[in-house]
């Protein structure tokens, strides 16, 4: 749960391209590394540009503000001319001089305001892991269609809902390695697997498995 909301990982319901709750877990580890490595102060409304997202150094956000504001005032001042050239046929120059003061003052006093108005915090972002998109496929959408009493763990009292998965099966994509750990081997499984892997599927404790009589 974030924020106590229950957050699961849906497939087709709402008419998805990709009925596979791995295609699911796949997306949303991506989706939240995007987040995390460069746009995640573009969500939030901070304003900061992708290096201060991502913690660069000063010299490098030091170039891209001032980047930034050189653009500012480019566009300050086309937008200027053209209202200027709008309205020079009805004006004498006296008047044109007193205009071009005033858009002057009126840039400076917004350059101003922007410069020391106040910056929203920026909320800390972390990616989503493979392990926590497993948790939202099984257990966060069981709780979220009110039924986490009843299905997403394996344990006494639950409905047995699983998939037996043979890693090494033929046809299988994924290489073991004598080194790789419990967790190596599900992240392999939720970001290489697919039906070449599993071996069987049981749904509410009946074996559904394909071919099965």
């Amino acid at each position: 749960c974030f924020l106590q909301i229950p957050i699961g990982l849906g497939t087709d319901i709402a008419g998805a391209p990709d009925p596979s709750l791995l295609s699911s877990v796949r997306h949303a580890v991506c989706s939240s590394r995007v987040l995390r490595e460069g746009v995640c102060d573009y969500v939030w409304g901070s304003g900061a540009t992708p290096v201060q997202a991502r913690g660069g150094g000063q010299e490098a956000s030091r170039e891209v503000d001032v980047k930034e504001r050189r653009a500012q005032l480019r566009s300050c001042e086309k937008d200027a001319a053209v209202r200027v050239e709008d309205e020079a046929a009805v004006l004498d120059d006296e008047e044109e001089e007193e205009v071009e003061e005033a858009q002057q003052q009126q840039r400076l006093r917004e350059r101003r305001e922007q410069q020391h108005a106040p910056q929203p915090k920026r909320r800390r972002f972390e990616a989503v892991t493979y392990l926590e998109a497993l948790w939202m496929a099984t257990v966060g959408g069981a709780q979220s269609v009110g039924m986490g009493e009843e299905l997403g763990l394996l344990e006494p009292g639950f409905l047995f809902d699983a998939l037996v998965v043979d890693l090494a099966a033929p046809g299988s994509r994924i290489e073991i390695f004598s080194t790789d750990s419990e967790l190596d081997l599900l992240e392999k499984w939720l970001s290489l697997g697919d039906d070449r892997c599993i071996r069987q599927v049981f749904v509410n404790g009946r074996d559904v498995t394909p071919g099965t009589p």
